[in-house]
Order: structure tokens, then sequence, then C-alpha cells
């Protein structure tokens, strides 16, 4: 598949992450594609993660992420980057994740609405993973893929809180194709839409 392309509008927002990706040396052990297999991988143990792999980036959140790159893995050949700023290693992450997703998107709601993506009938057997459950439920009804807060006024009463009008979570969807597995990511930005338009 070439990851270039995509059949949903937004590519990911990655070219800060590339740069950081390259200039802190991360493609000797991550490599170029992030297979795990760069040049000194065959030195290492364990090895490299493989940032390609369902398998491996399955249950691995956005925040274990951020924290490994800050602090380094121990027991491994992962160093800590405390030099990098919060902003950069979310960059760093959003980039990392375009190694595994085919296609991704952006969807930006209401706290209040519902939001229907359609995801034509290829998704015919396939797993959802959204990456704070307590905030966003998503399902698949159909072709399409409806997603929803679980509680507005919590959601919304969160933003007020920390004095912000959106709150962002993550939808991943991982169908078998032919064979292959294939993953397209979700960005879901939910609106507080009662202080005014979005």
């Amino acid at each position: 598949m070439d990851k270039s392309k995509s059949t949903l509008p937004e590519k990911l927002p990655q070219e800060n992450g590339k740069q950081i990706y390259q200039e802190y040396g991360c493609i000797n052990c991550h490599g170029l594609e992030g297979m795990g297999n760069g040049p000194l991988s065959q030195i290492l143990e364990p090895k490299p993660k493989n940032f390609t792999s369902l398998k491996e980036m399955k249950n691995l959140t956005d925040s274990q992420m951020m924290y490994s790159i800050k602090h380094g893995v121990q027991g491994t050949s992962m160093p800590e980057h405390p030099d990098l700023t919060e902003s950069q290693i979310h960059d760093l992450v959003i980039y990392l994740k375009k190694f595994l997703a085919g296609y991704y998107h952006t969807v930006n709601m209401c706290a209040t609405d519902k939001h229907t993506v359609n995801l034509g009938e290829i998704f015919k057997e396939y797993e959802i993973n959204i990456h704070d459950s307590k905030k966003i439920n998503a399902e698949i009804i159909k072709d399409s893929l409806v997603i929803s807060a679980m509680s507005p006024i919590h959601l919304i009463n969160e933003m007020n809180k920390n004095n912000t009008r959106t709150i962002r979570n993550r939808v991943r969807i991982a169908n078998e194709v032919s064979g292959k597995i294939e993953v397209t990511l979700i960005t879901v930005r939910v609106h507080d839409c009662i202080r005014g338009k979005v």
C-alpha cells in the first residue's frame, strides 16, 4: 500500500516528527521505514520496536510512547531524550503512527453531536481501539463509523476546567484485507460548541 496516498481527506501532520526522527538518529535502530531494522538493530537485544507491526503497537498508548521517548526504556537500548519538548515528542509520536496507518482522517465534532464516517465496504471484519474510551464511543454500523461523546456534559465540564474548547482522542480501526492487516487512524477533536462555533 502506498502510504503517501489516502482515500480519506487528511494526511498525518508528520513533517516535524520526521525531522526529529532523522536528526535524533532514530533511524539507526528503528530503520527508515520504522520496521526495527536500522543498521544498529543487528547488534541490539532486545530488538528495536517495529512501528509497522500491529501486534507490537496494538496496546501501546500515546502516553506510553511519549514517556518512553522522554525517559528511555530500562533494559533496552532506547535512550532518554530529556531535551525534547512535549510538543516535539507529540509530533514524533504522530510521525511514528504514520508507519502503521494506511489511512488517516480527522473528525471535528461538537460534544453534543454524533459524527458518521463512511468507511465503504472494505471493513467486513475489524477491531476498534479507542485511545480513551471514557470520553468517546465509536462503533461500526453497516458501512459507517459512528462516533459520539460518552457524556457530553462531562466533556464540556472537563474543557471548562482545563480552560480549553477542544479535547482530542484517537480511534484505530484494524481490519484484514486479502490476508494483510490494514489500519486506519482517526483523530477525533471534540469541541464545546455551546460557547460558539467550532
